[in-house]
């Protein structure tokens, strides 16, 4: 079984037939296939997330920052993954700026040492104020999130009154969500789009007519997300949700927002030549134009095609350049790093530890 996992990601040995009959799986009983879960002395003292192969640790991105020494923490977006909401639509928001309110509030959590306390509550007066740390917080954001990220810079800078008040020491950028041009790559797009947009204005909740649900037998990367992502969302957006990162890339480029982004704020961005969903021109016009002042923002730019940094194939080449990266910038975080967990993590069953967001109703 274990042999099989390795090569082919699952129980049972794929049965190819020599008269070019359709490759198919032999089918076994499923109390034979998942029977092991349920014998616990095999399971005793295995790591949940071995035993559940939906759910990886092992070489992916979080444990490679965490050998170079730093704690990583994360949460859901509001209707997304384990999230509630105020509405019952995955992956859909009232507005856009919720998601960036409930990241100044996670990034408080954090610095202020809140991380599992259940009682957190939205307070504009907590999670928009300079909270002292002695550890370097870098916030890193991928494809939506790190636009999410920037905006949050924006946002602080400009609501806070406190002149020398600190955010974070650094942002990086992965595949950051500032440009999806790839979208629109045919005229018609060109010019439905702000018809689109006001209908999404005037009926956000309405399922989007132009997508459908993913097949994920039909493209590899669809069926790599739900076979590794438990709560993965295979449906159709809402008009909202769909149209958001329209708007999104205009709004975080705008001059009223990037002038409150710090120029002494040491930035990272890291992109692929030919990215299909968020194009590169994005950061460039970013470091380029809209950042140009600042003598410690930079594009990192690789040649070749997709989208998908933070995948496990791409760890092994990302991790050596953020390595690189953060050592120069924050000097005391070199040399040799012990595994960082924090203290009071323990392995039990999971939980919400985090539901008091902005906007977020409690079931």
């Amino acid at each position: 079984m274990d042999w099989n996992y390795e090569r082919y990601g699952f129980e049972i040995f794929p049965y190819c037939s020599v008269f070019d009959e359709p490759v198919t799986v032999k089918k076994v009983s499923n109390a034979e296939r998942y029977r092991s879960y349920f014998e616990y002395k095999t399971l005793e003292g295995m790591n949940p997330l071995d035993i559940l192969h939906r759910s990886r640790y092992k070489c992916t991105i979080i444990e490679a920052l965490n050998r170079l020494g730093y704690n990583v923490y994360s949460y859901d977006h509001q209707s997304h993954g384990f999230s509630e909401a105020k509405t019952e639509s995955r992956c859909h928001v009232s507005s856009y700026n919720d998601y960036i309110y409930d990241l100044l509030q996670f990034v408080s959590i954090v610095k202020r040492d809140k991380f599992g306390d259940t009682s957190q509550a939205w307070d504009d007066t907590t999670a928009i104020a300079s909270h002292e740390t002695n550890r370097k917080i870098i916030l890193m954001g991928y494809s939506l999130g790190g636009n999410m990220a920037i905006r949050a810079v924006q946002k602080f800078y400009k609501e806070i009154k406190n002149p020398k008040a600190k955010f974070v020491d650094g942002l990086i950028g992965l595949s950051t969500m500032l440009n999806v041009d790839p979208y629109l790559d045919r005229w018609y797009k060109k010019i439905a789009r702000p018809f689109e947009e006001g209908i999404a204005w005037m009926d956000p909740k309405s399922k989007s007519p132009y997508q459908y649900p993913y097949d994920i037998a039909l493209h590899f990367e669809r069926f790599a997300d739900y076979h590794t992502d438990m709560l993965y969302y295979s449906n159709t957006f809402t008009r909202r949700a769909r149209m958001i990162p329209f708007s999104a890339c205009r709004k975080v480029m705008e001059g009223k927002r990037t002038k409150f982004y710090p120029k002494d704020l040491p930035t990272l961005f890291v992109h692929i030549s030919n990215d299909n969903h968020c194009d590169v021109k994005g950061p460039r016009k970013m470091v380029n134009k809209k950042l140009k002042e600042s003598k410690v923002a930079k594009l990192v730019e690789w040649k070749g095609c997709g989208h998908h940094m933070v995948a496990i194939q791409i760890v092994p080449i990302l991790v050596p350049l953020l390595e690189k990266w953060l050592n120069g910038h924050f000097s005391e975080m070199n040399g040799e790093r012990p595994l960082q967990v924090p203290s009071s993590v323990k392995e039990d069953s999971a939980v919400l530890a985090q539901k008091k967001l902005r906007n977020v109703a409690p079931k």
